[in-house]
């Protein structure tokens, strides 16, 4: 009994040990797991330890895993990279940016496990803010399939292709919400910190899924079929099942680029079905597809998530849905 004791005894001080020493690295794929579906003491623990980040598990670890690294250190993570993006995440985001510096990043497609159908990325973080450092972001959502991930990452570390992107951190610090949008040109950045975008809030809006299924050129739908006059998601009940879509488009300056349709009809019925059938991790929450849909069919501004020309803005009407491609600044 003497000689269990002990050895129990050796690995809880091991374990204190793990979780209490800082060290040079620290790797880590953390548990995805939203609140909702946390037990109670895990849920207790999360919320009272880690109020910043209590919404996901990985989350919490994100904001844990800096702390056990020593200064100048170095942490590698696979995580959803939902928290690059989303309004729930902005405080992590703030808090990593500024405590941490992003030396590389890799955007996975959604089939990069096979089977596993997850939005994950890869990264390193190295303990302490570096300003003038550059990370190296590699985007790899077009390259579709398992087999094409570590090829195109290979590509991308050994030469110049248009999906290598290289920025410094700083940067995001000046976009409302601070999202990691690394694809942004410094132009565009730039822009950001006139008034306009200092006072109109700026919202990034539906994905499909699938565009092949749900959107149209103008002309393949029979005119009967499109509506022009929706004010709100309440419009979209009924027969008509086409309704106007910003989906960004070449540099084009004041009006245009309204070329797709999207089928939106009752409430983006048939899209969501589609988001819960290929993505049953997400458990119903369509709103990782589908966001802000209560600014659908109001007037603002828009431009081109990407672009490598100069940054132009155009009207973006009231009767319109817009997509992820064409970010849009609607006035309160």
């Amino acid at each position: 009994n003497d000689g269990i004791f002990s050895h129990t005894s050796d690995e809880y001080n091991l374990q204190i040990k793990l979780l209490t020493d800082k060290f040079d690295c620290v790797i880590t794929n953390p548990p995805y797991i939203n609140s909702a579906y946390m037990n109670d003491d895990l849920k207790e623990f999360v919320s009272k330890n880690y109020p910043n980040t209590k919404s996901d598990l990985f989350a919490a670890f994100m904001e844990r895993v800096p702390e056990l690294t020593k200064e100048n250190g170095y942490m590698g993570f696979v995580t959803p990279f939902v928290w690059m993006f989303i309004k729930s995440h902005e405080w992590l985001r703030e808090y990593m940016l500024k405590n941490t510096t992003i030396t590389n990043l890799v955007q996975l497609e959604y089939n990069a496990f096979g089977p596993a159908v997850v939005p994950v990325c890869s990264f390193t973080l190295k303990k302490g803010f570096f300003e003038n450092e550059e990370g190296k972001y590699i985007k790899l959502s077009e390259f579709r399939g398992v087999e094409n991930q570590p090829i195109k990452t290979l590509e991308a570390i050994n030469g110049c292709v248009s999906y290598l992107f290289n920025i410094k951190q700083s940067e995001f610090l000046k976009i409302p919400a601070k999202p990691i949008i690394y694809w942004f040109s410094n132009k565009i950045i730039n822009g950001f910190q006139n008034d306009l975008f200092n006072n109109v809030p700026i919202y990034t809006g539906m994905a499909t899924s699938d565009n092949g299924k749900f959107l149209r050129f103008w002309q393949e739908v029979v005119f009967s079929q499109i509506k022009f006059n929706s004010k709100s998601v309440q419009d979209t009940f009924g027969e008509i099942k086409w309704f106007p879509y910003n989906k960004g488009g070449s540099v084009r300056k004041w009006y245009g680029n309204l070329d797709y349709l999207v089928n939106f009809q009752n409430d983006g019925y048939e899209i969501k079905e589609e988001v819960n059938r290929k993505y049953p991790y997400l458990k119903g929450n369509t709103g990782f597809y589908i966001r802000y849909q209560e600014h659908y069919f109001k007037k603002g501004l828009t431009w081109s998530a990407i672009t490598s020309s100069s940054f132009t803005t155009r009207i973006h009407p009231e009767y319109s849905i817009f997509s992820n491609a064409g970010f849009v600044a609607i006035p309160s």
